[in-house]
């Protein structure tokens, strides 16, 4: 489900450019139906995937951030090369698209910028901002729960409960949907 909510701002501009191209058309052209607006015809498919290609990128800057946290930029740069091409990321972003693989990369390296911020961050709305993401981040897979595991591994304990509350309040807060 978190990859269609990922993808929704793609999907919307495939289905405008849908209902202008086939006004245009038809009222050119008298063409009746250039592209289906059925949600599944070659342009939403096609944009959607560029989306996806958009949120890999966006896995990958992030992913460089994280690393130029630990260790230089020359090496923080070696290893995003070593991510985009020594792993399936390259497979993934030419060949399978539509697959959840990019938007999944992509949650998982915004939340653990997020996990590597929180001690200069102390608000509230922070805390519930990173659980937020961690409920984007089960939503995309739910295999991604054990991430969780970073809420407990913090560089020093956490001493106001109230924090674990906002996080768990924007974890579970995509889940409340209906």
């Amino acid at each position: 489900m978190g990859v269609g909510i990922a993808w929704i701002p793609f999907f919307l501009f495939a289905h405008i450019i849908s209902l202008i191209s086939n006004i245009l058309l038809g009222f050119l052209l008298k063409i009746k139906e250039f592209f289906p607006l059925d949600g599944y015809s070659y342009l939403y498919i096609a944009i959607i995937s560029l989306g996806s290609c958009f949120y890999g990128l966006l896995a990958l800057f992030l992913s460089f951030r994280v690393s130029k946290r630990f260790f230089s930029t020359e090496d923080s740069f070696l290893a995003l090369l070593n991510i985009f091409l020594a792993s399936p990321f390259v497979f993934v972003f030419y060949w399978m698209p539509t697959y959840a693989h990019l938007v999944d990369s992509f949650a998982i390296a915004l939340f653990l910028l997020m996990w590597i911020e929180k001690e200069k961050k102390k608000g509230k709305l922070w805390w519930f901002l990173w659980g937020l993401s961690f409920g984007f981040v089960c939503l995309v897979r739910w295999q991604n729960i054990v991430f969780s595991i970073l809420l407990f591994a913090p560089p020093r304990f956490h001493k106001l409960f109230i924090n674990h509350l906002f996080f768990l309040i924007g974890a579970f807060l995509p889940f409340f949907h209906n």
